[in-house]
């Protein structure tokens, strides 16, 4: 394989995964913002008992760009709130994420 067809190649491999369904970069920041999402309302509501995983992988599933709209909406209302500001104002953002 000459340099310009190994270039080609490399260059088709990158593109079909910015293309693909779901993009790396999006991805790695609705896992981040499950993360925090999570850990805030256990910390919040859940006490010790609330299972983060569970709560991260149903959040991490939610993949449709409205979906991960509305992790970001989610994620931007209760970051700078105290538990009970983000338990009662951002239940309408975070319903189907948190149970």
């Amino acid at each position: 394989m000459n340099w310009k067809s190994f270039g080609l190649a490399a260059l088709m491999g990158l593109a079909s995964v910015a293309c693909g369904d779901d993009n790396p970069i999006q991805a790695l920041d609705r896992s981040g913002d499950c993360s925090n999402i999570c850990d805030k309302y256990r910390d919040c509501i859940g006490g010790d008992d609330y299972d983060t995983d569970k709560c991260q992988d149903r959040c991490s599933d939610m993949s449709t760009d409205k979906e991960s709209d509305q992790i970001d909406t989610c994620q931007d209302c209760i970051k700078s709130r105290s538990c009970s500001g983000s338990v009662f104002n951002c239940t309408t953002e975070c319903v189907g994420i948190v149970p």
